[in-house]
């Protein structure tokens, strides 16, 4: 993906083909739920195949319905950045400001999927106002530094990508040259 010069916002949205397969995915765990579910290994496996099939069904048909709910409602803008910070609408709500960001070194070529960015003493970013992202940030806050989760699993680019901009942003606009 080639990027622009200008820095000025730059909005990274949901993908939707990531979320169209998700769908796909989970509507084939419901088929293979109906499946078990039928009583077709009833006498391979016994009954507990049975009771398996309609969790399988349950969990299935909700992770539809919410990947679709997200791929039709769900806001498409996830993560932004600006001159005067990001911000990730699923991990926290507001804006970091980049003189907030710790050393920005250790993301590599190759991050993993999620992309920890670590932040200086005396930052605490303020928790999203939705249930979901108040979860997902719980889960994913480290307690013992201070640090932002950011998923990319979900995202219209890559990790190594992301890690690319959220550099680039942290030299351009705030963080010292020795910590980038």
């Amino acid at each position: 993906m080639k990027f622009s010069e200008d820095l000025s916002r730059l909005e990274i949205h949901r993908s939707r083909s990531k979320t169209a397969r998700a769908i796909c995915g989970s509507i084939a765990f419901v088929f293979v739920g109906i499946w078990f579910a039928s009583g077709a290994l009833v006498e391979a496996r016994g009954y507990l195949t049975v009771y398996i099939g309609w969790v399988a069904i349950a969990f299935g048909a909700t992770l539809a319905v919410f990947y679709a709910a997200r791929l039709f409602a769900g806001d498409p803008v996830v993560v932004v950045l600006s001159p005067s910070g990001f911000s990730d609408n699923r991990a926290f709500s507001g804006v970091i400001a980049w003189q907030s960001v710790g050393a920005l070194g250790h993301l590599g070529q190759n991050p993993p999927v999620n992309i920890r960015v670590p932040l200086l003493p005396g930052t605490d970013p303020k928790p999203p106002s939705n249930w979901a992202g108040r979860v997902w940030s719980g889960i994913t806050a480290n307690r013992s530094s201070r640090a932002v989760t950011i998923m990319t699993a979900e995202l219209d680019i890559s990790a190594a990508e992301l890690a690319y901009l959220l550099k680039r942003y942290a030299r351009e606009f705030g963080v010292h040259e020795d910590q980038v």
